[in-house]
């Protein structure tokens, strides 16, 4: 699912709770009734709007910067990858501890 499609899921889900716990506040009802279903939805304001809005960005913002990153570090690790391939020599094993070559161990003949 994609964002915004979260975004209004959730969004959903909370304004029909903000709604319930709103009436109960207000001693209205202890739970659904047929007199609340045909009460008006209330709205948001312009502010409350934005509010979400902003943390919607945010969000995105954040997702963004995360996939950013994540690409980064890919190309660096690929990068890593061959410059490390690109100095394997014959014999020996490049040590990323030391960054230094060791003889390679004799294997053992079957």
């Amino acid at each position: 699912m994609k964002f915004a499609g979260r975004l209004i899921v959730i969004l959903a889900a909370l304004s029909s709770t903000y709604a319930v716990a709103q009436e109960r506040s207000e001693g209205k009802t202890s739970g659904p009734s047929v007199a609340a279903a045909e009460k008006a939805a209330p709205t948001l304001t312009t502010e409350q709007k934005q509010a979400i809005q902003i943390q919607a960005q945010r969000i995105e913002i954040a997702q963004l910067r995360a996939q950013a990153a994540q690409a980064e570090f890919d190309k660096a690790r690929t990068e890593i990858a061959a410059l490390v391939q690109s100095l394997q020599k014959e014999g020996f094993d490049l040590d990323l501890q030391t960054l230094s070559y060791t003889p390679k161990k004799a294997e053992p003949k079957k």
